[in-house]
Order: C-alpha cells, then sequence, then structure tokens
C-alpha cells in the first residue's frame, strides 16, 4: 500500500506524545499551528482535532484517551481515492436508474503529447 508523505514536525509531536515527553493540550496547540500553517495533517491528527474541547469526546481525559489508544502505532498515512467522477442520473425521475458504463483503459504512455 502506497503512504503518503507526512511532515517531520508532526512525527515528531505524535513521539513525543508516545513517549510522554509533551502534554495532550500542548500537543492539541501544536497541531492546530502546524494546520493553520497549511500542513497537511494525517487522518489521525484531524481526528484528534475534530474532538471538540467542549464536549464530553473532547475533554482533556477524552483527548488523552485518543492519545493512549494510539500510543506504540506507527504515524501513516494511507493514500486512498473515494472518488473520481460521478455518474448522473439518465432522468430527473427520483427512481431513474443509473446508466453505467465502463471505458475501455487506454496506456497513453506509449502515446505522443
Amino acid at each position: 500500500m502506497l503512504q503518503v508523505s507526512l511532515d517531520p514536525r508532526e512525527v515528531q509531536l505524535w513521539g513525543e506524545l508516545n513517549t510522554d515527553a509533551m502534554d495532550v493540550a500542548r500537543a492539541a496547540d501544536a497541531l492546530t499551528a502546524l494546520r493553520e500553517q497549511g500542513v497537511g495533517l494525517s487522518s489521525r491528527s484531524a481526528d484528534f482535532l475534530a474532538l471538540d474541547e467542549h464536549s464530553g469526546a473532547g475533554s482533556a481525559a477524552g483527548r488523552a484517551a485518543f492519545v493512549e489508544k494510539w500510543k506504540g502505532k506507527a504515524l501513516t498515512q494511507p493514500t486512498c481515492a473515494t472518488c473520481i467522477e460521478s455518474i448522473k442520473r439518465n432522468m430527473e425521475d427520483v427512481d431513474a436508474q443509473v446508466r453505467e458504463w465502463v471505458s475501455p483503459q487506454r496506456d497513453f504512455s506509449r502515446e505522443a503529447l
């Protein structure tokens, strides 16, 4: 499986969380700062930051439990494609069937551009 390269600062931050060298609140602030700088964060960091501090799950205990769940696990970000193109219905009717078709693949590597 292909992996997306991660920002070294994010990797270091999760490493410090793994060894208890950084507290959870400071990690949340650091991840927020990275996101605001335009760094593409891993899904783990995005999920961590999505824990709202004002909800029960986002309390300090909730974030600490999240970190404990991921301790000792390598920080990875697999590549994925969820949707490349949508196929429109062939009629406006809500119950209309989707017209499916398969396009033969072409090898563009051999064609002159």
